[in-house]
């Protein structure tokens, strides 16, 4: 039987030290079959595309939005990405065995510190929400909140950077979510947030410290 995911993108990095705002005319946006051009091109979309195809997955796409860093979100483009991938939400909800996101994870409006938070959030208050796993991919520079971990079962961090392992990382994460789907297979999400904030320099992970860090995290 094949699996029915819906598959959505909401990709910012938020530099809220930046005076100018970010308005939805920065964003460049993928809407439905739009998506499949993305087989191939090595990115994390590309990834997901990979593993949908060697697992049959039946996908749904809906909305992909993505800007350059930059300035504090409007809000009205959080709404606006809402609407679009609410409307195809709410129709697939009853026949879906997960949803997929390619997200940052650094993302901030002004008014919602967390969106992508918020996104989950929004996701699991609809019919059938809290029926549905919810995974995907994030950046390796993501803020992520408690509640973000709360609310999603299988999502995976790129490993590098420069984030060269970015397709595979989305490859790792929709495999994550594909064993995630099979019945009592939901795990929990531990959240830690230790109280350190690194410089802008010295975090390649092909350079010390980083370099030994990763290996250490993941080890």
């Amino acid at each position: 039987m094949r699996r029915r995911v819906l598959i959505a993108g909401l990709f910012h990095e938020t530099h809220t030290f930046l005076t100018e705002r970010t308005p939805w005319s920065a964003f460049s946006v993928r809407r439905g079959l739009e998506f499949f051009a993305a087989r191939g091109d090595g990115s994390p979309l590309a990834g997901v595309f990979d593993i949908a195809d060697e697992r049959g997955w039946e996908v749904i796409p809906t909305i992909d939005a993505r800007a350059t860093p930059s300035g504090t979100v409007e809000d009205s483009v959080f709404e606006q990405f809402w609407s679009e991938l609410r409307g195809t939400a709410d129709l697939a909800l009853a026949g879906l065995d997960g949803i997929y996101l390619v997200l940052h994870g650094a993302m901030a409006t002004e008014t919602i510190r967390d969106p992508e938070g918020e996104l989950v959030r929004r996701l699991r208050a609809l019919p059938r929400g809290n029926e549905v796993p919810i995974g995907g991919v994030l950046d390796l520079h993501g803020n992520i909140s408690r509640e973000f971990a709360e609310a999603t079962q299988a999502f995976v961090a790129y490993r590098k950077n420069p984030h060269t392992d970015a397709c595979e990382a989305a490859r790792d994460g929709a495999r994550l979510l594909d064993r995630v789907m099979l019945p009592g297979r939901w795990p929990v999400t531990l959240h830690a947030a230790p109280g350190i904030v690194w410089p802008p320099t010295g975090v390649s992970t092909q350079d010390e410290p980083m370099r030994v860090l990763e290996e250490l995290a993941r080890d």
